[in-house]
């Protein structure tokens, strides 16, 4: 019937084969997976998470009176002309040593983004075939210091990897971390794997919430092996399907099931192109802000504790010469509410 059903309309339009499919998963019963502690809510996240001392001014050496946001004008007329550019240097000073990501994307190699291969019967079968005693022995690669010729690393900006278990040769279970006190949410992912030797590997990532994915409409992973400047599209055998697994007390999880060969070495893998913290202060070094054009204020911190930052761009000259409230046109543009829109 299930084979039926996603021959004719496709699983992503076809609401009934996916209930069809949970109803499966709920008479196989459970895999259990740890909830993610990411959506916990703590009271105090103290200053171990907090970035929020690399951009005080004191530290540059300026004391600035008004460090509250408003509009151009107003905060013009509040501050001067140095206190401003010592704020953008110390910005700029920010994460300089760490490495970014968005070196070489210009250089994308050119892969045509296929439809994925129709595999979603076939992954959805092989996993309501797995022994939920046996799965509990799986051994954990990650985190660890990995098995089997096989180590994943997720230590660095924009990483995010919570646990690997080995299913069989070849195949892993992929666990990812929720948002910062909203573990629900639950799609981006980046991490390295390391291999020995090469290697064909079946990813299994299975705490996906969502019913749909762009997944399953031709999307796919980019991948960047170490050495590499340009990242690429990578993968084939895709399949997005409902699975049998309760994270906590959650159920109606789904898995994005993929496999890349992977060379001997490192490779990062990630859900889309990542720009992090760090290329946006890596573009406005590039930028070279010499004039005084650009402000920065720190709104507040995040959930993870990390400052949240508004950048004024304008021509503060012509706001300290007008009396009365600056009645240019102000345009917000607000983008990244989560981690995982990268394309938006």
């Amino acid at each position: 019937l299930l084979e039926s059903l996603i021959a004719q309309k496709g699983l992503g339009q076809l609401r009934g084969a996916e209930e069809f499919m949970h109803l499966l998963c709920r008479l196989a019963g459970p895999l259990l997976a740890p909830a993610c502690d990411r959506g916990e809510v703590q009271e105090d996240v103290g200053d171990s998470e907090s970035e929020a001392s690399e951009i005080d001014e004191a530290e540059a050496g300026v004391q600035c009176a008004d460090r509250k946001p408003g509009l151009a004008g107003a905060a013009s007329k509040a501050e001067g002309k140095g206190c401003r550019m010592a704020r953008v240097a110390a910005l700029l000073e920010t994460l300089r040593d760490e490495p970014v990501e968005a070196d070489g994307m210009a250089s994308e190699e050119e892969v045509i983004c296929l439809q994925p291969n129709s595999r979603q019967l076939e992954e959805f079968v092989a996993s309501m075939a797995v022994d939920a005693a046996s799965a509990a022995t799986w051994p954990v690669i990650y985190p660890g210091p990995g098995g089997h010729g096989l180590r994943f690393d997720a230590s660095f900006q924009g990483g995010n990897l919570r646990r690997v278990r080995l299913e069989s040769d070849g195949v892993v279970e992929v666990l990812l971390c929720g948002d910062t006190k909203r573990s629900y949410h639950c799609q981006s992912f980046c991490f390295d794997a390391i291999v020995d030797v090469p290697l064909r590997l079946r990813f299994r990532i299975v705490s996906f919430s969502k019913p749909g994915s762009t997944f399953t409409d031709g999307q796919r992973i980019v991948t960047r092996p170490e050495g590499m400047a340009a990242w690429r599209r990578d993968g084939h055998d895709y399949a997005y399907v409902p699975n049998r697994y309760t994270i906590g007390q959650r159920r109606r999880h789904y898995t994005l099931a993929f496999t890349l060969s992977l060379r001997a070495g490192r490779t990062r893998v990630a859900h889309f192109y990542p720009y992090l913290y760090g290329d946006i202060l890596q573009d406005l070094r590039r930028l070279g802000p010499s004039g005084d054009w650009l402000n920065v204020f720190d709104l507040g911190p995040t959930p993870g504790g990390r400052p949240l930052l508004m950048l004024t761009i304008t021509d503060f000259e012509v706001a300290q010469a007008t009396e009365g409230p600056d009645v240019r046109p102000h345009i917000v543009i607000s983008a990244r509410v989560h981690p995982g829109e990268v394309p938006a």
